[in-house]
């Protein structure tokens, strides 16, 4: 029978075992997450100010059309 692992999650960054009670197996990766969250939310917060300025452009020359 095969030996049972101890429960575990995975790092979310470099997918290294961690304890189960753990997201990160280290300062570095847990600092890279953040970053990376940080950078997305700037992103989609872009692309949805464009989204609604495009649209606002479209609805005013479709107007004056």
């Amino acid at each position: 029978m095969p030996e049972q692992l101890p429960e575990h999650l995975h790092c979310l960054v470099c997918d290294a075992a961690v304890p189960a009670d753990q997201r990160f197996c280290s300062e570095l990766c847990e600092s890279e997450f953040k970053e990376a969250s940080k950078k997305s939310r700037r992103r989609n917060t872009l692309y949805i100010v464009i989204v609604i300025a495009v649209t606002i452009v479209v609805a005013t020359l479709s107007l004056l059309l």
